[in-house]
Order: C-alpha cells, then sequence, then structure tokens
C-alpha cells in the first residue's frame, strides 16, 4: 500500500510541476509578447515625432518650383536681371536636395536596428543641418543683397515714385527687407524645432537604457 501510494504521491508531484512548467511557459511567451508590443509602440512614437519634418521637406518640394516662378515673373515685371533669380533658383534646389538626404533618406528606420544605432543616425542628423544652415545663411544673405540691390538701382534718377513701376520697384525693396528678415526668423524657429525633435527621442532612448 505503501509503495503504491508512494507511486501516486510521484506522480501527483509530476504533474503539478508540468502544469507549472506549463504555466511559466505561457508566462514567459506573454511577457515575450508584452515586450515586443511595447516596442513596437515606442519605435512607432519616435518615428511619428519626426513625421512634421518629413511633411515639411515635402511640401518644400512641392513649393520651391513655384517660388522660383513666381520670382521669374517678379522679375520680368520689373525688368530686373536673371542674375539673382538664376542664384535664387541653384540655392533652393540645393538647399530643398539637403533637407531630402538629410531628413527623409538618411532618417532612422525606426523599426529595424538596434537603438544605438538610431541615436547616432539621430546626432548625425543635427550635425548635418547645421551644416546646411551656416552654408545657405550667407548664400542667402548674398542674394537677397543683390536683388535688392539690383531693384534700387533700377529706380528713377532721385528716387522719385512717379510712375507704377518706380512705386512697384520701391514696394519691393521694402517688401524684400521686411520678407529677408521675416525668412531668417522662421528658418531659425524651424531648425531649433527640428533639433528639439530629435533631442526628444534621443532623451527617449536614453531613457530605455539605450545610450
Amino acid at each position: 500500500m505503501k509503495n503504491e501510494e508512494n507511486i501516486n504521491a510521484d506522480s501527483s508531484n509530476m504533474q503539478e510541476l508540468d502544469q507549472m512548467r506549463q504555466q511559466m511557459a505561457l508566462l514567459k511567451h506573454s511577457l515575450d509578447r508584452q515586450l515586443v508590443v511595447s516596442d513596437k509602440l515606442m519605435r512607432q512614437s519616435m518615428k511619428g515625432k519626426l513625421q512634421w519634418i518629413k511633411q515639411m521637406v515635402w511640401f518644400e518640394i512641392i513649393a520651391t518650383p513655384l517660388l522660383i516662378l513666381f520670382f521669374v515673373i517678379e522679375a520680368m515685371q520689373l525688368e530686373l536681371s536673371m542674375g539673382p533669380v538664376v542664384m535664387l533658383a541653384v540655392i533652393l534646389a540645393v538647399s530643398v536636395t539637403a533637407d531630402y538626404i538629410i531628413n527623409v533618406k538618411r532618417a532612422p528606420d525606426f523599426m529595424a536596428g538596434t537603438l544605438v544605432a538610431t541615436q547616432e543616425q539621430l546626432l548625425s542628423m543635427k550635425r548635418l543641418r547645421m551644416w546646411s544652415f551656416a552654408i545657405n545663411l550667407p548664400l542667402s544673405l548674398i542674394w537677397a543683397a543683390w536683388f535688392i540691390i539690383d531693384m534700387y538701382m533700377r529706380l528713377p534718377v532721385g528716387h522719385v515714385i512717379d510712375t507704377a513701376h518706380s512705386a512697384a520697384l520701391t514696394g519691393g525693396i521694402v517688401g524684400g527687407s521686411i520678407g529677408l528678415v521675416a525668412g531668417l526668423v522662421v528658418a531659425v524657429v524651424i531648425l531649433r524645432k527640428m533639433q528639439k525633435t530629435n533631442d526628444s527621442i534621443i532623451d527617449q532612448i536614453k531613457d530605455l537604457g539605450g545610450d
């Protein structure tokens, strides 16, 4: 009887151990799935934070030809030289291409790779943006000065606003000067917002131990 009781007890213990193993396996599987889902949601959140930058770059790509066309028409109406327009077209083409490469093509693939690699890509994007801004700023100032001086030189002697043409030139000079200051302010604001967006994602990675 004792042997039979011992066998039954051992069998019961084996069943309990087997059930515990199954429960532990189910628990581990559940935790693994939760971690995968949590990691995926976190990466999607990071990807979403950069989305507005990509949308802005695509807007630039669409708006650039229209802006160049506007200045071509403006130069023809005001009888200005096409030199500043050509320079503007080159600056915008280079700037938009750089923005696309930096913010779209070189943007990290948040759904693949390690967080360390993602962090390095985000830091690289910040550095490249600063280089792009440092190159475009003096070129833009030179272009604006050339464009405004070109209009100023075509004003009638004595700068008397006696015709619609001279009035348009004066308005262009004033509007161009105001637009230059406003454009610089907007450019700096957008750059700062871009950099802060990258910093926010980098801080999120560091909080997760990605550094």
